[in-house]
């Protein structure tokens, strides 16, 4: 998006006291060197706040610079070599009501982050819209680690506004996605019952009850 910049070396140095990241392995099989760490979540008792929040007043800044109730405020970190598979999830989903925002931090040239197949260079303090029912992947070449914020964000007449315009592109990927979780639920519920009963739990919490969750689902 235009018109914002956040200074990254300042971001930076907050990230550098941060502790406690949460290592996102999903096994090995969908993403290798991922870890990240939640700031800021909303729960079914208010809002949950990471104790080394305190520490980070330009992060916590970044979370709170648009109008809108933030769900959730993290710091996601990819090392050197690392890669997550490409994959769709609910939890930055617009068609789950949330708005999703990437702020990089930390990232090199050699760092290939796709969307629908279409590479995005994202330079540091840039500000990016990211709808995760779409197809993503990165894979980290570089000597670094990449280092973003993610803020999610209920969707509301102001974050729309600040969007480009909605087309018939948008309602047409709205409808694959509603039929491709469809499609994922009548697998899980021959194969993973219980997997299938989180994942209506986790979009009921999103959509509904505005609360933090981590979705991810291969595609």
């Amino acid at each position: 998006l235009n018109g914002f910049f956040f200074d990254p070396e300042v971001l930076a140095r907050e990230v550098e006291g941060l502790t406690g990241w949460s290592e996102r392995s999903f096994d090995g099989e969908y993403a290798s060197g991922w870890s990240s760490l939640g700031l800021l979540e909303q729960g079914a008792d208010g809002t949950v706040e990471h104790a080394d929040l305190a520490g980070c007043p330009n992060i916590r800044a970044l979370g709170e610079s648009f109008p809108s109730r933030m769900i959730a405020l993290l710091v996601s970190r990819l090392d050197s070599g690392g890669w997550v598979k490409e994959h769709r999830d609910l939890s930055g989903g617009t068609p789950m009501g949330v708005v999703r925002f990437h702020v990089p931090i930390t990232t090199h040239d050699e760092v290939d982050f796709f969307v629908s197949g279409k590479r995005l260079h994202m330079s540091p303090g840039s500000l990016w819209r990211l709808d995760t029912s779409y197809r993503h992947r990165v894979v980290n070449d570089s000597p670094v680690s990449r280092v973003h914020a993610i803020i999610d964000l209920e969707e509301n007449d102001a974050l729309r506004a600040m969007l480009p315009q909605r087309d018939w592109r948008d309602a047409a990927h709205n409808v694959y996605f509603a039929g491709f979780c469809m499609a994922q639920g009548v697998k899980l519920a021959a194969t993973n019952p219980r997997r299938l009963a989180q994942r209506v739990r986790n979009a009921y919490k999103l959509r509904f009850a505005r609360e933090s969750v981590v979705d991810t689902d291969a595609p």
